[in-house]
């Protein structure tokens, strides 16, 4: 079977984000423990990473599960 990436891009309501990262969080052992999934995982922009880096927000994480 192939693997699937996907990459999903969440914006939180305002001020929200910490708190959804949260409830994230306590939800990834469950989400790894499906059969077939490799890795889920959250990330948030990195400041001053170089003109590379697309910038979501303060409010935006991005998820990448395999």
């Amino acid at each position: 079977m192939s693997t699937v990436h996907v990459v999903a891009v969440i914006t939180a309501k305002a001020g929200q984000r910490a708190a959804l990262l949260e409830e994230f969080q306590a939800n990834v052992p469950a989400v790894l423990a499906e059969d077939g999934c490799i890795a889920y995982a959250a990330t948030i922009d990195t400041a001053n990473a170089g003109p590379m880096q697309a910038q979501f927000g303060e409010d935006t994480f991005v998820v990448i599960e395999q």
